[in-house]
């Protein structure tokens, strides 16, 4: 079997008028495309592709001033596009019942392709995808049932027929393709499912018969063949109870996480903040905390400049004091929050701070009007010594200019 080469092999494939170039080594694949073929909102949107999920490889990027770079690490052996050919009829067949698996990804802000250059599979042929865009921000632009299922045909009919090549199918032999009774059914299908319907009991049957066929062996081998029918045998039935195809195990955790990722790509900022809501600031990675603090910012009553100015210091490189400060105010636990601003030394957010928490108190039905003065004296004390503190060090300031 031949191995991934260690020096850097470009490849160039064009998908949808869009030329994605690829340099692979045993530890990590490049893919890059021109910055002109993406329209991104904001730069930082760039920061959910980072966000680990199952079916997708370990991303980076690094943007410059004409090109998208991603770099995607592997972290598993697993086989070269050319390898895939190669196999067996019954390895090719699970590897396809695990592809049906990315169906589950049409929900989520991501867009992707399957050219074979495209997609990893480890030795266990569990699939992933290496490049991937942002639905209306990168290409492809959009991702829906009907473009996955038709990607998923090409890569099929290419996988088990070096006949044809995906890029010819996508563009548009696929209509006219001809062959044997596998490649019509996958051709004919109108559905993901009904793919599936088709591949699974076809997977199970082949293995099955392959397994009957290592037990046929003469008894010279009986006993390094069993061991392989009873490995193989483990495998059939490991398929037979999931009774569908492989579905990667995404806890709730990842789920919201994804979730939000959709809000905000999407700009629905309080929609991310109620997703993250339950999230402890601690428990929430890197690149979910700027987009919980960058929502919260824009849900607050500030006039457009200030807003501006806030957001100008939000982003994925921030002090993360900073953005925790905002994902607890976000959270409404405005005394974590002062506690925050007081360690940074930000006047401005300590007094913000309390300004929250004497909004909270005005609105609490359940204090007594003597409790409620008494709340409001407390801060507004905090708030009148911090805010001379404040104007002092500005006075300060500008003597010294």
């Amino acid at each position: 079997m031949d191995s991934i080469e260690h020096i850097p092999q470009p490849v160039k494939i064009v998908f949808d008028h869009v030329e994605y170039e690829y340099e692979k080594n045993d530890t990590q694949w490049t893919v890059s495309i021109k910055k002109s073929a993406a329209h991104l909102k904001h730069e930082d949107h760039l920061a959910v592709l980072k966000v680990p999920e199952a079916h997708f490889l370990p991303a980076n990027y690094e943007v410059t001033e004409d090109k998208l770079i991603f770099n995607y690490a592997i972290q598993r052996p697993g086989y070269t596009a050319k390898e895939m050919q190669d196999l067996g009829t019954v390895e090719k067949l699970k590897a396809a019942v695990n592809v049906l698996s990315f169906s589950d990804l049409t929900q989520f802000p991501y867009t992707f392709f399957l050219h074979p250059e495209n997609v990893y599979f480890d030795y266990n042929l569990i699939p992933a995808v290496a490049y991937r865009g942002i639905k209306e921000q990168m290409p492809p632009m959009e991702m829906n049932q009907e473009f996955l299922l038709r990607n998923v045909k090409c890569y099929l009919i290419s996988l088990f027929s070096t006949e044809y090549r995906f890029e010819d199918l996508y563009a548009g032999n696929l209509e006219t393709v001809t062959g044997n009774d596998f490649i019509n059914h996958i051709k004919s299908a109108g559905s993901m499912e009904e793919l599936a319907l088709y591949i699974k009991p076809l997977y199970v049957q082949k293995a099955a018969e392959e397994e009957e066929k290592y037990q046929k062996v003469d008894k010279k081998k009986y006993k390094w063949s069993r061991q392989l029918a009873l490995w193989f045998g483990g495998a059939v039935v490991v398929s037979l109870a999931a009774l569908s195809y492989f579905v990667f195990i995404r806890s709730p955790f990842q789920n919201r996480l994804l979730e939000a990722d959709s809000h905000f790509v999407q700009n629905n900022y309080t929609e991310v903040i109620s997703t993250l809501n339950a999230i402890k600031p601690e428990d929430l990675p890197a690149t979910q905390k700027y987009m919980m603090a960058y929502s919260v910012v824009h849900g607050q009553s500030f006039n457009e400049e200030q807003k501006q100015v806030i957001l100008n210091n939000v982003s994925l490189k921030s002090d993360v004091n900073y953005l925790d400060y905002w994902v607890h105010i976000g959270q409404g636990n405005y005394e974590e929050a002062i506690d925050l601003a007081k360690k940074i030394g930000d006047y401005d957010l300590i007094l913000y701070g309390i300004a929250q928490i004497r909004e909270q108190i005005i609105n609490n039905p359940e204090l007594s009007g003597e409790e409620r003065e008494q709340q409001l004296s407390q801060y507004e004390n905090q708030y009148e010594e911090y805010n001379e503190e404040r104007n002092a060090i500005l006075e300060e300031e500008t003597e010294a200019n």
